[in-house]
């Protein structure tokens, strides 16, 4: 399919998956919103152009999957490069695929963190020093994204030559080594925006299922951080000028799309207490309905615990042609029955 092999199978699933689950969670975010009547910030139209970034760099490296060898590694590329023209398009879609896809992955990461940075402002609105804090990885935050941009962008010279190795005289910087530099301080700035709120929460006296959410995006956000480290780790080559780029596309994407994810989880607790309530009246209703119905097949069946909870029990339900006279007495009423063969018997109804 598409001209894939199964490298190249492997990484599109990858992305569609990591897309889907990106959206799902922004999707999710402004329908809780909706729910509840809330308005818009800030940080919602940042996580948007995060998200939108990210589906760009995303369709970015789709193309150049399926035009630009269908999922062969860049050294491949290189060698079908040098046999025939076909082979050097591939190549050139392949590595454009690369820069611009990872330009817009970059400026997804960067709307990330300022989305969760301005939502800890407007949570956190009296504490200065943790207003403080936030403004400062903010700033560096900004002086990430400028200079992973920067060195993107001038990674080559002539910038083109980063694609179109053919150009004479271009000369490009060692990827591996810019990569590592860029990936190590923005998983220093996710670890510093991960761990900033947690003495404010150790602060704030929540219920028991309260602190066990924050606790479970506490470790989806150490998810972000390890998928980063997994990152570097996987496409750091210190013998060589290349990437093993189809890792650094994988790990790329997990860590994108978790981070998007983990940015959207808070502003889902309202739609998460509604799911459950929904969940736990739907369980009530079932359980009854199924009670009800064993009861009127089991009509004969008395217990002392279910008349407790106010249920309405007949002890003798012997059916036959009578006359029936009774009287009442505060809740409960007895009726004499008088069947054709003149046998009296009572019954007595207790309602509740």
């Amino acid at each position: 399919m598409l001209g894939l092999n199964p490298r190249g199978h492997y990484q599109f699933n990858v992305k569609v998956i990591c897309i889907v689950f990106a959206g799902v969670g922004v999707l999710l975010r402004g329908i809780s919103k909706w729910m509840h009547k809330q308005k818009a910030h800030a940080d919602d139209y940042w996580i948007l152009v995060s998200l939108l970034s990210y589906w760009a760099a995303v369709g970015f490296c789709i193309w150049g999957l399926i035009t630009g060898g269908g999922g062969m590694e860049i050294d491949e590329l290189m060698v079908v490069a040098k046999e025939s023209q076909h082979g050097l398009t591939m190549t050139e879609h392949y590595l454009q695929s690369l820069f611009f896809g990872y330009i817009l992955c970059t400026i997804s990461l960067f709307a990330t963190k300022i989305s969760i940075l301005i939502f800890y402002r407007r949570i956190f609105l009296v504490e200065r020093a943790y207003r403080r804090a936030t403004l400062v990885l903010m700033v560096l935050a900004i002086g990430w994204f400028i200079s992973a941009e920067l060195t993107t962008i001038l990674a080559c010279r002539p910038t083109n030559a980063f694609w179109d190795r053919t150009i004479a005289g271009s000369k490009c910087f060692n990827f591996s080594a810019m990569y590592l530099g860029t990936g190590i301080i923005d998983a220093l700035i996710d670890v510093a925006i991960l761990l900033l709120p947690i003495r404010m929460a150790i602060k704030l006296h929540l219920p028991l299922r309260t602190k066990l959410a924050v606790v479970a995006i506490l470790a989806l956000g150490g998810f972000v951080v390890i998928a980063q480290i997994f990152r570097l780790t996987m496409v750091y080559n210190p013998h060589g000028n290349t990437l093993h780029f189809a890792e650094l596309e994988k790990w790329t994407n997990i860590h994108e799309s978790t981070a998007i994810i983990c940015a959207c989880l808070p502003h889902c607790k309202p739609l998460m207490i509604w799911a459950s309530q929904t969940l736990e009246n739907s369980t009530s209703f079932i359980t009854s309905r199924f009670r009800s119905t064993s009861e009127e097949s089991h009509p004969s069946i008395a217990s002392d615990s279910s008349d407790k909870a106010g249920r309405l029990r007949v002890t003798d339900v012997e059916s036959m042609p009578s006359e029936i006279t009774g009287s009442s007495m505060g809740d409960a009423f007895t009726s004499v029955q008088k069947p054709s063969n003149n046998i009296y018997y009572t019954r007595t109804v207790t309602l509740a």
